[in-house]
């Protein structure tokens, strides 16, 4: 039974049940509330925010990365999110993310502030805006063929960001390993001889292929073979 202190929970817990547990350093309460309240493990950022804030406090560094990463994809903007990311990160001698570096990181980084349907509307809305300038321009019979041209370069940018954000931020093949430690085989099978490389929770490789009890991921240019549990992908997929 889930209690919060001396006393039970109820049977349908809320959110504000899970932060009195957290705050009351019933951490594992806390997480369990909050993993209740999470549909499928996707679809709320505040629930995963909280929830990895939990993974964290349980050193469960790796659980933690993987759930500050979804929330990150459905807040893009919470400054908190990608602050506690970093920390997490950090913990396990890994770089930041979402950091200006270069001019090319800092347009990736003002693409990804808006979400795949925030992009989508964006586009959509300089697609009508573009049409009626030139609708305009075309009763006018001149005019305004240059706002229309600029309209009509704003809608492909918009295009491009949607179609960029949605190859990287929403790429099934991401994935995070969750387990210290995690050796990677040439073989799916444990007796394929010594582990090619051993990974750190945290690490960010590309999930190749996903066989009953094993994973083929890609970390740099090195590939081979993971248990399924020691890895998770970002979003959710096949």
């Amino acid at each position: 039974e889930l209690t919060l202190g001396d006393a039970p929970l109820a049977d349908q817990p809320t959110f504000g049940d899970a932060a009195q547990a957290y705050e009351s350093d019933r951490v594992d309460a806390a997480a369990t509330i909050y993993a209740k309240q999470q549909r499928d493990g996707f679809g709320n950022a505040s629930v995963l925010f909280n929830l990895a804030n939990c993974k964290f406090r349980e050193s469960d560094y790796g659980k933690a990365v993987i759930l500050y990463e979804r929330a990150r994809r459905l807040a893009p903007r919470d400054s908190d999110i990608v602050e506690n990311l970093n920390f997490v990160r950090a913990q396990l001698n890994l770089g930041k993310v979402a950091v200006n570096e270069d001019p090319l990181s800092l347009i990736a980084n003002q693409r990804d502030k808006l979400r795949q349907d925030e992009w989508l509307l964006a586009a959509g809305a300089m697609w009508c805006l573009c049409w009626l300038m030139f609708a305009l321009d075309r009763w006018r019979r001149g005019g305004l063929k240059i706002p229309a041209t600029v309209f009509g370069i704003l809608c492909v940018l918009s295009v491009w960001a949607y179609a960029a954000q949605s190859r990287t931020t929403y790429n099934t093949n991401q994935g995070v390993i969750v387990m210290q430690d995690t050796p990677v085989y040439r073989l799916p099978q444990q007796n394929a001889g010594k582990a090619k490389i051993v990974l750190d929770a945290g690490a960010y490789v590309t999930i190749a292929e996903k066989r009953t009890e094993w994973v083929r991921i890609r970390i740099d240019e090195a590939e081979g073979w993971v248990g399924r549990a020691a890895v998770e992908q970002i979003w959710p997929g096949s």
